[in-house]
């Protein structure tokens, strides 16, 4: 469980069981949302405290882009619904914690894509190196 200096409570088995629920009813056309609003993503998580986070952010839109592209197709479908839910989560303002609350609005749509980044851990890896590959050889 995150907790931060006000002792609100983000319980990532929660947030886990949500994204697992919602992966399953995502499709194409909600890479096409993603892609669109990815700007919206960054703005909202541009504070310092959230670099990393937008680092590995902007790979996995990245990847979303491979994937729509069809450049990079070796992700199960499972996964990339991973992605997709996680930062849809991050564009929805009422969600567990509401974005508009100083502080810790932000702390459920960190958690959402650190539990993301947990459960597809090894297909973004592999994603990755295939990135830096193809960054390296062009």
């Amino acid at each position: 469980m995150i907790k931060d200096e006000d002792n609100s409570r983000v319980d990532k088995n929660e947030i886990g069981k949500r994204l697992i629920a919602s992966s399953q009813k995502v499709n194409q056309e909600d890479i096409n949302k993603i892609a669109d609003k990815t700007n919206e993503i960054f703005q909202k998580l541009g504070g310092d405290s959230f670099q990393k986070l937008v680092g590995d952010i902007r790979l996995l839109i990245s990847l979303l882009q491979d994937y729509r592209r069809k450049n990079y197709e070796e992700i199960p479908w499972s996964s990339i619904a991973a992605v997709i839910v996680a930062l849809l989560y991050v564009l929805n303002p009422l969600d567990i914690i509401p974005d508009i609350i100083p502080g810790i609005g932000l702390l459920d749509d960190a958690a959402m894509i650190g539990v993301c980044l947990t459960m597809i851990n090894a297909d973004f890896q592999r994603y990755r190196e295939w990135k830096e590959n193809q960054t390296s050889t062009s």
